[in-house]
């Protein structure tokens, strides 16, 4: 947990340094989303949200390469964390971020809702969540 604040306190850090425009992050309001666990969705949900078509959603899986290439989720978009900034998010669309076990995720997540978009989820797990449940395999 403690790499995990650490990552966002650099990633806040190199925000505020590129934008160079000062920035209000309601730090409360982000950690309330955590603390209520509206932060995260499930494969469960994931798996409903990609059969179902969801208008706008984009998911981003942010593991290395050589693990998109095994395997990914149906759809996903590979990038980096850093890339996450340049990737032209619209503020209606909902954005679900993976990675391996959801640190590289979380991570993603406090960045891009601190960056104001506000439908922004990590998967709970990450892949390996989502390679566990194997319930909606062909639905998706």
């Amino acid at each position: 947990m403690t790499r995990v604040l650490l990552g966002l306190a650099v990633i806040l850090a190199l925000a505020a340094a590129v934008v160079r425009r000062p920035t209000t992050i309601d730090l409360d309001a982000l950690a309330r989303d955590v603390d209520r666990e509206s932060d995260h969705v499930t494969a469960v949900q994931l798996a409903t949200w990609i059969h179902d078509r969801r208008p706008g959603l984009r998911i981003i899986d942010l593991r290395s390469d050589s693990e998109y290439t095994a395997g990914h989720i149906p759809g996903a978009e590979h990038m980096s964390v850093s890339a996450l900034r340049h990737a032209g998010f619209r503020p209606d669309e909902t954005i679900v971020l993976y990675s391996a076990g959801g640190g590289h995720a979380a991570q993603g997540w406090f960045f891009l809702r601190a960056s104001g978009l506000q439908h922004v989820y990590s998967l709970r797990g990450g892949a390996d969540e989502w390679a566990a449940k194997r319930a909606w395999r062909g639905q998706c």
